[in-house]
């Protein structure tokens, strides 16, 4: 993946299911998990959004890729009876890094195609698809 750059989205509104986050340039709002738009990047592949839900000593975080109007792809993070806050979030030689919960640290990039991953069964982490992704994440720390 190339660089990737900051931006911020030009209008974010609550819907029953999520929000729906209109992007730079006039395309189309995008329907997505989430609650709370905590911050987004755009890339040469897509926009990418992390979006936290707001539920108190069990917060969860949606990470999504926006390509055309469209959500092309998606994951989930989240522990029963943990306290979490999304920190640390910022891009670093073309991955975006953050701490979710407080005590974990992962490195985010995307493929530019679907490929192959790892399924996370178990880890508090969910795809959008178990084996194929555009994202690649990983854990760097605890």
């Amino acid at each position: 993946m190339q660089g990737i750059e900051t931006y911020s989205a030009d209008d974010v509104r609550e819907t029953p299911e999520g929000v729906m986050v209109s992007l730079e340039g006039g395309i189309q709002p995008v329907e997505v998990a989430g609650r709370y738009l905590e911050a987004q990047f755009t890339t040469d592949i897509g926009d990418i959004v992390f979006l936290t839900h707001g539920i108190l000593n069990e917060e969860q975080l949606s990470i999504s890729l926006l390509s055309e109007g469209i959500a092309v792809d998606y994951l989930s993070m989240g522990w029963p009876f943990t306290q979490a806050v999304l920190e640390n979030v910022e891009s670093v030689e073309g991955k975006v890094t953050f701490c979710f919960p407080a005590s974990k640290s992962w490195r985010l990039s995307v493929s530019r195609n679907l490929e192959w991953r790892r399924p996370m069964w178990f880890t508090g982490v969910s795809r959008k698809r178990s084996f194929q992704s555009y994202f690649n994440l990983e854990k760097v720390g605890e």
